[in-house]
């Protein structure tokens, strides 16, 4: 069975002015609900869901646990910040075994999938909107694009 991993972009978040921590918006929120809700359905397995240590993708990913099955929950990671090197994160997916989901930040998330599907971070093949959901599998030792989901265009 091939290894996958959730690329997941946090909800959309309050604005700095209103809150300094930038937690989910009341419309974020509710985008997370929808994507994670979608996701569920899949009736996927990852041991843990990683997230950035910023409140809003903690609160992401708690959203996400809520629908998909993991042996672990949430854990906070220091490497998936929006200016974290991707390349350490990387090099971890390419020897882990089990499926995973990460949630996280642009520009990270874009850095990533571009460093997994062609070795090259500055290649952006994804849009990551806010609440963005991207699966990738690795078969043979080669990461592929499985699907991707955001939340315009579930109802």
């Amino acid at each position: 069975m091939a290894t996958k991993v959730i690329l997941l972009r946090h909800g959309e978040a309050k604005n700095a002015s209103d809150d300094a921590e930038r937690p989910l918006s009341e419309r974020g929120t509710e985008e997370i609900e929808r994507v994670a809700a979608f996701i569920g359905r899949m009736k996927l397995n990852c041991k843990e869901i990683r997230h950035s240590v910023k409140k809003r993708a903690e609160q992401t990913a708690l959203i996400l646990a809520k629908h998909i099955q993991t042996e672990h929950g949430c854990i906070a990671v220091p490497g998936l910040t929006p200016n974290s090197d991707p390349k350490p994160v990387a090099d971890m997916l390419n020897i882990e075994e089990s499926s995973v989901a990460l949630v996280g930040h642009l520009p990270h998330l874009s850095y990533l999938a571009g460093l997994l599907l062609v070795k090259n971070p500055d290649r952006e093949l994804i849009h990551f909107t806010t609440a963005t959901a991207v699966c990738l599998s690795k078969q043979y030792g080669l990461w592929m694009i499985e699907w991707i989901v955001n939340p315009r265009i579930i109802k």
